[in-house]
């Protein structure tokens, strides 16, 4: 499903799916580029860490069984929701597509209306007060700066040590 979000439905909205469709301008080729690229990387370090640190994966089929809380999940609590939404909306400039930039803008929208909270929900109910306080220590989505333009993030305890959220793992198991 995700191949189709990140490269099916891009290439046939941007592939002459509209012929005489006006084009963006070709100065946003290079700010594409620059989305694109680590909108994908954030997106694959934050699947890396998440299988690695999770113990499970990003289906909702084998959710992981351990809250993460390092890499990409130190500053912001939806880094694969925002790699994706740097990914099509660069892929969107670097096609000069303005279907592909509307599809972006849906995506995003779908990822912070109803997807992201969901999750919440679910992380939630799994890892209890673990994620309560996780949520109040971590942005959503802009990570926060020290006063030096650093990236700001409060001290967490690995994923490891939170003994309780391999109790609620196992209280609550993956909704089907």
């Amino acid at each position: 499903m995700l191949g189709g979000v990140l490269l099916v439905g891009p290439l046939a909205l941007a592939w002459e799916t509209f012929p005489g469709a006006p084009l963006l301008p070709e100065w946003g080729q290079v700010v594409g580029f620059v989305l694109a690229v680590p909108g994908g990387v954030l997106w694959l370090w934050a699947v890396v860490v998440l299988v690695a640190l999770g113990r499970g994966t990003p289906l909702p089929l084998d959710p992981p069984r351990q809250l993460v809380v390092s890499g990409p999940y130190r500053w912001i609590r939806n880094p694969m929701h925002l790699g994706l939404a740097g990914v099509l909306l660069g892929e969107a400039l670097l096609f000069r597509s303005i279907p592909l930039l509307v599809f972006a803008a849906v995506v995003a929208v779908a990822l912070v209306l109803w997807e992201g909270p969901r999750e919440e929900r679910e992380l939630a109910d799994r890892f209890g007060d673990c994620y309560a306080a996780y949520r109040g220590a971590v942005p959503a989505w802009v990570p926060r700066r020290r006063a030096g333009g650093r990236l700001r993030s409060r001290r967490l305890r690995p994923a490891a040590d939170h003994a309780e959220a391999d109790h609620a793992a196992a209280d609550h198991p993956p909704r089907v």
